[in-house]
């Protein structure tokens, strides 16, 4: 009898003992399957950058379409479902249609490229507060109607708090910007300045 007792107590410490192993298993099971599923993300390393970036460009076109929606509420901006890093618009004016950006007018294009512009600045300055805006590129390429479309937007912006600086060589821009600085080449690689609080004789 003392015997049977013994064995029978072995075989319920035994029980424990195995219940015990039996949960660690189970607790080390779940612990792999999240490492398994990590692997499958990235063990090729272009999975792991389209996801990467995939994550980064949902975070951007957030940003973005903030922007847009304040700047020109007809579009908002999505990612292509044919290429997994492009980005298409939604146009509000026909029937929430998709389009490509390059169906796009040279205005339209130009301002979804600043809404993209004011996103990307405000994912790199979170933290900071960024109201100064400075633009070098693309007015040479806009129609008079759509360079006054622009002009109307960055005026929007001029007037919410930002500093909008233009860089351009585009003549038609004077007629609507009240401060203007003159950058005029003398030769020898120096160039005079003219223009509002700049002292006569000053050279670049």
């Amino acid at each position: 009898m003392g015997q049977l007792e013994n064995e029978l107590a072995r075989n319920d410490a035994d029980k424990q003992r195995i219940a015990g192993i039996r949960q660690e298993l189970d607790d080390l099971n779940k612990e792999a399957k999240v490492w398994e599923d990590l692997y499958d993300l990235i063990g090729q390393s272009t999975h792991f950058q389209q996801a990467a970036q995939g994550i980064t460009l949902d975070h951007l076109l957030y940003l973005a379409n903030r922007e847009l929606g304040k700047l020109f509420p007809r579009y908002e901006l999505i990612r292509s479902e044919k290429d997994t890093l492009g980005i298409d618009v939604i146009d509000r004016y026909q029937g929430d249609s998709v389009r490509t950006c390059d169906n796009l007018s040279g205005g339209e294009r130009f301002i979804v490229s600043l809404a993209l512009a004011l996103g990307l600045s405000n994912m790199a300055g979170e933290k900071i507060r960024i109201d100064s805006l400075f633009l070098d590129e693309g007015f040479g390429t806009l129609d008079s109607e759509s360079l006054q479309f622009v002009v109307h937007v960055l005026s929007r912006l001029h007037n919410d708090g930002k500093m909008v600086g233009i860089i351009s060589h585009v003549a038609a821009l004077t007629e609507e910007i009240h401060c203007v600085l003159q950058v005029t080449p003398v030769g020898g690689g120096k160039s005079v300045i003219s223009g509002p609080g700049v002292t006569q004789g000053g050279t670049a």
